[in-house]
């Protein structure tokens, strides 16, 4: 069976390039848009939804002669304070003199490292998964964004605790928070033809949309994972999944992750929804606790 005429051959590697930005024009403008007027946007979403890919798209947009900064926050790096910001400095610019306060030595550190690394026009950043970021991290945030210091662009997963600096940038109407919703069943066909460069069997078009439910993280581990097995072929210039979907080891892991943060309340309720679905409000609301469905929703 020919796999011709396609960059996403197994010959070629098991994984694509980078997917071209699909279904997001809209989401694109207003950021770029709030940039412009506030200086900050933040893009919220569930994981998985193309937050962090759109984010780079509008930092890319938009830096003009400067270079952007990229900061990626995490659970480890919160242990530190301003740990996600510790790559912007050489550690001999943190030295703290006697009677000098450590965190305000810090901070103007880091607010240099990103001046000088946009020397040629004004700074940019990029903050992903800001829910995740320490006090004082958050708090840095707030400052580059109120003070004029940085354009700068913030993700946060939907449903997450997040720090109350990084709240107040769209409360106090500081950035326009951006819900970043799943492609469209139209937009996931758009996409994987671009992406697989031909013309996509309209049964494995549903079949991905139906599994992913338009989420991007998703269809592409799936798809990856198709072309790496020889699961998702090309047969007279028409790409269709022969065989069952299969999640590779990436795609357990992610969902493990995901799933990993869920109690036994919460794992038992969605193990309820996936093996009895469709089920109506009214069975749901009589096996599972209302309070445990709201945190279900909150968390997306």
């Amino acid at each position: 069976m020919s796999r011709a005429g396609t960059h996403a051959a197994p010959r070629d590697g098991p994984t694509l390039p980078s997917w071209p930005l699909v279904g997001r024009g809209d989401e694109l403008a207003l950021a770029q848009e709030s940039l412009h007027r506030r200086s900050c946007v933040v893009l919220a979403g569930a994981a998985g939804v193309g937050k962090t890919r759109l984010a780079r798209e509008v930092l890319a947009a938009n830096a003009g002669g400067a270079t952007p900064q990229w900061v990626a926050a995490t659970r480890s790096a919160a242990t530190v304070a301003l740990g996600a910001f510790a790559h912007l400095v050489p550690g001999e610019s943190l030295a703290v003199g006697e009677g000098q306060d450590r965190r305000a030595v810090i901070f103007d550190a880091i607010v240099r490292a990103i001046a000088h690394h946009s020397a040629q026009g004004r700074p940019v950043v990029g903050v992903d998964d800001a829910h995740l970021l320490d006090d004082a991290s958050a708090t840095l945030v707030h400052l580059l964004v109120t003070a004029g210091a940085a354009r700068v662009v913030v993700t946060v997963r939907s449903g997450e605790p997040t720090p109350d600096p990084v709240v107040a940038l769209w409360k106090d109407e500081h950035a326009l928070r951006i819900e970043v919703q799943p492609l469209s069943r139209i937009e996931v066909n758009e996409l994987l033809a671009a992406t697989l460069r031909g013309t996509v069997d309209g049964g494995t078009a549903r079949r991905l949309f139906d599994v992913t439910r338009g989420n991007a993280l998703f269809l592409r581990e799936l798809v990856d994972e198709g072309l790496a097995s020889g699961a998702l072929i090309e047969e007279a210039g028409v790409w269709r999944w022969n065989g069952p979907l299969h999640p590779g080891v990436r795609l357990r892991d992610l969902i493990a992750e995901r799933l990993g943060g869920l109690d036994d309340t919460e794992r038992d309720a969605l193990e309820l929804v996936a093996l009895g679905e469709p089920l109506t409000g009214t069975v749901v609301d009589r096996l599972v606790p209302g309070d445990v469905l709201r945190r279900l929703e909150r968390a997306g």
